[in-house]
């Protein structure tokens, strides 16, 4: 039961995701996006990140399919990069592109190595980020890889971890933003940020079947942060929502709070909260299947159940995700008034200060930036989504 637990726990892990008294509301510009520049025809089912190459076309991970597309706005066209499979210049599960140098590096999370591809997105070489052995114990130790930055360095978040024979590893409350020249040697600590534990409990046996229990952690106060190419590093901080700025050299300087107005999460943002927890779980549930497979094993029948929090947070946190933008600005996605509402980012300047906010069409989010323009995906009705391209506001 003991490896099973494992391989449910990473799965599970690798997918799962006193509020301060806020400032009032400050009027500051907002940007409203228009018509995009172009729409690719070629939708995707869930793309989940990209890099713009040095001619136009943009390379993305699509995390549902598990493959790599070449997008070309101009031609309309989307190819294919290389396949799944364990081969010297295949992958198992794209889950991050970034630029370092003439090459592009793109990070496997399920095989832990990366795939190196040269300026026009052709793959040249792979190479491991850990040596070989217990694949799933290796990613919860060294945890998620989330940025490379411009010299090649590494960047991870990871937790310190308890493994007890026969059950669910318990994992600390406190997370790290580890830096890496070479994963698996020693890193250096850059930023941390406590969150609740969300280790799921597990009862039952392979053979009659087991009970898995995920707490729901959707509304907690949840720091993050956000990479640049150079190594400095900004961190959002929820409770009061102020940054952080680290630079290189690992001095940190505090930013301003930024204003923002509580909103009180309803009946129905706890029923899609269930939902999106639900489903998390059962990609997260998949993906260990995968890796046991990959291993040789078996996963038994497993009853999935979600545990809500008793008291519910009365108020949503400020924000829900940030991105670092070439020009040094931090784009903050703010928490909006109902699911189906319109995305609102806020323009963070270098040092934290509100410069003005953008507002996204509907259904439309953004994914990430290029030359002078921003990508973004609009879903539509049946869930599908388009890569699309607008003028950097």
């Amino acid at each position: 039961m003991g490896q099973a637990a494992r391989w449910i726990a990473t799965g599970s892990w690798l997918l799962a995701t006193a509020v301060g008294s806020p400032l009032p509301a400050q009027q500051v510009a907002t940007v409203t996006l228009r018509a995009p520049l172009s729409e690719h025809p070629e939708p995707l089912s869930q793309p989940m990140a990209l890099l713009e190459l040095r001619d136009g076309r943009v390379l993305v991970a699509d995390a549902k399919e598990r493959l790599l597309y070449l997008y070309d706005f101009d031609n309309e066209t989307a190819t294919r990069v290389s396949r799944q499979g364990g081969g010297p210049l295949e992958y198992q599960l794209p889950s991050g592109i970034f630029g370092s140098g003439d090459s592009i590096l793109v990070t496997d999370i399920l095989q832990q190595r990366v795939l190196v591809l040269d300026a026009q997105g052709t793959p040249r070489r792979a190479h491991r980020l850990v040596p070989a052995g217990d694949l799933a114990s290796t990613i919860m130790k060294v945890g998620a890889i989330v940025a490379i930055d411009a010299r090649g360095r590494y960047y991870s978040e990871s937790r310190g971890m308890t493994l007890v024979p026969g059950k669910m590893p318990v994992l600390s409350d406190t997370v790290a933003l580890v830096r890496w020249t070479s994963v698996g040697t020693r890193g250096d600590t850059i930023a941390t940020r406590v969150e609740p534990r969300s280790t799921p409990r597990m009862g039952g046996n392979p053979t009659d079947g087991m009970r898995v229990v995920l707490p729901l952690v959707t509304f907690q106060m949840r720091d993050t942060w956000a990479v640049f190419p150079d190594g400095r590093v900004a961190v959002a901080r929820a409770a009061d929502y102020h940054t952080e700025w680290i630079d290189p050299s690992g001095r940190s300087t505090p930013g301003p709070r930024v204003p923002w107005t509580p909103l009180p999460i309803t009946e129905g943002d706890k029923a899609r909260a269930r939902k999106v927890t639900r489903e998390a779980a059962e990609q997260g549930l998949k993906l260990g299947a995968s890796m046991a497979a990959g291993s040789g094993q078996k996963m038994p029948k497993i009853a999935m159940e979600v545990e809500e929090p008793s008291p519910w947070p009365k108020v949503r946190p400020p924000f829900a995700a940030v991105r670092a933008a070439p020009d040094g600005r931090l784009w903050v996605a703010r928490t909006m008034a109902g699911y189906d509402a319109a995305m609102e980012y806020d323009i963070l300047a270098p040092g934290g200060r509100l410069e003005r906010r953008v507002r996204a069409p509907k259904d439309v989010a953004l994914i990430g930036f290029g030359k002078g323009v921003l990508y973004a995906v609009r879903k539509d009705e049946d869930d599908l989504h388009y890569l699309q391209r607008y003028r950097y506001p």
